[in-house]
């Protein structure tokens, strides 16, 4: 073989090396955006679980809940004392309800007989004779409002 061969046969594995070590480098970064790529995939679907986990939770509020009948043909939501989870007794507005909020009736002074319970997002305002208790405290009787 010639030295003029052999100067060729060397710079062609020269260019080869560096078309490689090229190669390799952007490989490389290529490998470092699929990973980042990964990691925020993995963040996301993370981010999705919680937020789904969160909707069923939102969704699943009325197994805590029963809804009764009043005397005046009114409905509200009433907390089941098996699902109280430490919560005191409360009733919901069931035109707020309805609508994902879960707001309690408060109490308000009033003039009329009994008591007079009110929506503090609607304004409802809900009459009755009886002290809020939970679900299994009141049968089946229907609610005096």
């Amino acid at each position: 073989m010639s030295i003029i061969s052999e100067v060729l046969e060397l710079a062609g594995k020269a260019r080869r090396m560096a078309v490689t070590a090229e190669v390799n480098d952007v490989l490389i970064d290529i490998q470092g955006k699929v990973i980042e790529a990964q990691k925020e995939h993995i963040e996301t679907l993370g981010r999705c679980q919680k937020a789904e986990e969160e909707l069923q939770r939102a969704r699943d509020w009325r197994r805590r809940y029963v809804i009764k009948k009043t005397k005046g043909e009114h409905f509200v939501y009433v907390l089941k004392k098996s699902e109280a989870d430490g919560d005191d007794a409360h009733w919901l507005c069931p035109n707020c309800s309805n609508d994902e909020r879960r707001l309690t009736l408060q109490p308000i002074n009033s003039a009329v007989k009994g008591s007079v319970a009110r929506c503090t997002h609607c304004k409802t305002d809900f009459y009755m004779s009886e002290m809020v208790c939970f679900a299994e405290d009141m049968g089946s009787r229907p609610l005096s409002f």
